[in-house]
């Protein structure tokens, strides 16, 4: 997704593999006939991050050497994460129901309204 993406996100790899692996294991695992189910969990996991600071900076690498996030650029980073993820749901969402809300804001309030996420 980062090289995909046409914003540059200045996140390293490891970076990025740091963060998945810091998602609840249940999180990452799914019966093999819900394996988009990955991507739902990775959207929520990045938006959560997204719009929790302190979480985000409390993370550590795999490592443990180090936080994962040590600057505000690597904030804006997994933000920009987020939002990568965020279009690419709006656009499976809209490949498997054209007629939904063409942003995502709009979209997950429309989901929201409809369940607890």
């Amino acid at each position: 997704m980062k090289e995909d993406s046409d914003t540059s996100i200045a996140l390293s790899s490891f970076n990025i593999m740091s963060l998945v692996y810091a998602m609840q294991d249940s999180d990452l695992v799914h019966l093999s006939y819900c394996e988009g189910k990955i991507v739902a969990s990775l959207q929520n996991w990045f938006y959560t991050l997204a719009h929790d600071e302190n979480r985000l900076r409390g993370l550590d690498t795999v490592d443990g050497s180090r936080k994962i996030v040590q600057s505000a650029a690597d904030v804006t980073a997994v933000s920009q994460m987020a939002d990568e993820l965020n279009t690419l749901v709006l656009l499976i969402a809209q490949e498997l129901q054209p007629d939904i809300p063409t942003s995502f804001p709009a979209w997950r309030a429309k989901v929201e309204s409809e369940f607890l996420i």
